[in-house]
């Protein structure tokens, strides 16, 4: 569960029972919904076709899904800020539906790491 009576911060918005900011969690890259790695497994979320939050097809092209990332970043900043510029930046350090671009990489993962992401931690980190 969430860790004691204290509320989750974050609840995961399918089991409602952990958090949806930590471990081997997933993001909706259409709405930025989190899901905690408890359901995001081959029998949870990782087999569904939709999210559940906005009904987006989850599996897209690698192109569609850094249009989506762009996207959010272009809304108003919220708490699944980081993990899409984290995301992003993933993309364009390995060229995955981008042209590689180290620059633009660490630029991403550095606002992220302001911000607290922890994976955006560690891969500005690696990038040196």
């Amino acid at each position: 569960s969430g860790g004691g009576d204290a509320p989750l911060q974050h609840p995961c918005p399918v089991c409602l029972d952990n958090e949806d900011d930590s471990g081997t969690c997933g993001m909706c890259s259409s709405c930025g919904q989190k899901f905690c790695g408890s359901c995001n497994v081959s029998d949870g979320i990782g087999s569904l076709d939709h999210c559940p939050t906005c009904r987006a097809v989850f599996r897209v092209s690698e192109h569609e899904d850094v249009r989506r990332l762009r996207y959010l970043l272009e809304r108003p900043r919220g708490r699944h800020t980081p993990t899409a510029q984290n995301s992003l930046g993933n993309c364009y350090e390995s060229g995955t539906g981008v042209d590689p671009d180290c620059a633009e990489a660490v630029r991403l993962y550095r606002e992220a790491a302001d911000q607290g992401n922890a994976d955006a931690q560690c891969s500005l980190g690696l990038c040196y």
